[in-house]
């Protein structure tokens, strides 16, 4: 722990702030394209994943808590803090977490109404904190590890009013907005309006710093959107001239007339099961787009599985003679070094679903039957994509994929990926 003692009124503020700069230990947050995480300094090396790093905290300049009710206001003041902490990159990519932080304040009183009174000294519960954005910006967004309560405050005096009077929870969220120089955050009014005291609003305003033990300065760093792989749109089925589509310009697809075929295949109950699709009504459409800022390409859509038939074992058949697949999502990646395209459900697991029927056909394959996980499509130099499985599953058995499809704009211009 480090304690600052100051000559001139060190708010409550200040400790506070203090506090939103340290989570409870590893709060996680979705990785995503563009994530926040812990960095050295800013232009310094990103902290390695699954590396806690102590760190201090600093208050910096005057920082002021105000409670308000009715039009009237609390302002507590405390002349020193002791905060610590961790912090930390979690494996997986995660956005930057803080924790294993208390707060401890001191040398307390109200600076107004001077009627009012709080104790010397007291300590804040343990809080959990998640690396987000605020308004487009690196910050940490911090609330209690149990419950909703930060700290209880005790307000008494006899002149006090007395709806400042009692003991109230701070509880809510709140954060703190990295600055972009050094180990700098601030919390402002806007940043802080999830923030109440006894259910009445509470406002903050101040600024702070976290840096290693060592001394070194923590930023809190979006990382950069990786280059991907983008859309192109090529001259037809002979390679070529391509032209990659504009960012974030939409253009729709759907596959060419007897492109599609699919084959699904796994064991169930010891018996070997595959389904062949080989209709002329198979189909794949959806639409693509290289989002604005140069990310990755991105695609969403839906199949259609037709002239379904069960090749093995022999007496069973699909229902309906093939099924619709739910909607999908897409992204321009890599598989082996190459581009591709992966699809995954927009919601839940599950891609299609088979209903198997067949008076002789083995109870465990008949009727619904979910075929779950993600594709992954790797295109030819003309367009032509190869479909594989992503971690499949059908009827909760491993299962695998094939097959293929070329999409082409209605203008007859074909889909090609490309750095």
């Amino acid at each position: 722990m480090r304690t600052r003692s100051k000559g001139s009124l060190s708010t409550l503020g200040i400790a506070l702030v203090a506090m939103l700069a340290l989570g409870a230990l590893f709060g996680s947050a979705s990785a995503s394209a563009a994530t926040q995480h812990w960095y050295g300094q800013v232009g310094g090396a990103k902290l390695s994943e699954s590396a806690p790093t102590e760190v201090v905290i600093e208050d910096k300049g005057t920082v002021s808590l105000q409670f308000n009710a009715g039009g009237a206001e609390l302002n507590i003041d405390c002349r020193s803090t002791e905060a610590a902490g961790v912090i930390e990159n979690p494996s997986g990519g995660a956005s930057g977490a803080l924790g294993g932080v208390t707060l401890t304040f001191g040398e307390c009183a109200v600076a107004s109404p001077a009627a009012c009174v709080v104790s010397d000294t007291f300590k804040t519960n343990a809080l959990k904190g998640e690396a987000t954005k605020f308004e487009g910006v690196p910050a940490i967004k911090y609330s209690a590890a149990s419950e909703s309560t930060i700290i209880t405050l005790m307000v008494s005096g006899d002149s006090c009013p007395s709806f400042w009077k009692g003991a109230k929870t701070l509880a809510g969220s709140f954060m703190t907005v990295y600055q972009g120089t050094g180990g700098n955050y601030g919390v402002s009014k806007s940043s802080s309006t999830n923030l109440t005291w006894g259910g009445q609003p509470v406002a903050m305003i101040g600024d702070q710093a976290i840096s290693s033990k060592s001394g070194k300065a923590v930023a809190l760093v979006t990382d950069p959107l990786p280059a991907g792989e983008h859309w192109y749109l090529g001259g037809g089925p002979t390679e070529g001239a391509k032209t990659k589509l504009a960012e974030g310009s939409s253009v729709s697809y759907s596959s060419s007339t007897g492109s599609a075929s699919y084959t699904v295949s796994s064991t169930i109950s010891g018996v070997k099961f595959t389904i062949q699709c080989n209709g002329s009504g198979n189909w794949a459409g959806g639409s693509v787009e290289n989002p604005a800022g140069g990310g990755a390409g991105t695609a969403k859509g839906s199949m259609v599985f037709a002239g379904c038939i069960v090749s093995q074992p022999a007496n069973c058949v699909v229902e309906g003679g093939g099924a619709s697949s739910k909607s999908l999502t897409g992204l321009a990646t890599e598989a082996g070094g190459v581009p591709a395209a992966s699809f995954s459900p927009t919601e839940g697991s599950t891609i299609a679903t088979f209903t198997i029927g067949g008076a002789s056909c083995p109870a465990a394959l008949k009727g619904g039957k979910s075929l779950t996980g993600g594709l992954t499509g790797v295109p030819n130099s003309s367009g032509t994509y190869a479909f594989s499985g992503a971690g499949l599953k059908y009827a909760g058995q491993t299962a695998t994929l094939s097959g293929q499809a070329t999409p082409e704009t209605s203008a007859g211009e074909r889909l090609l990926l490309a750095p």
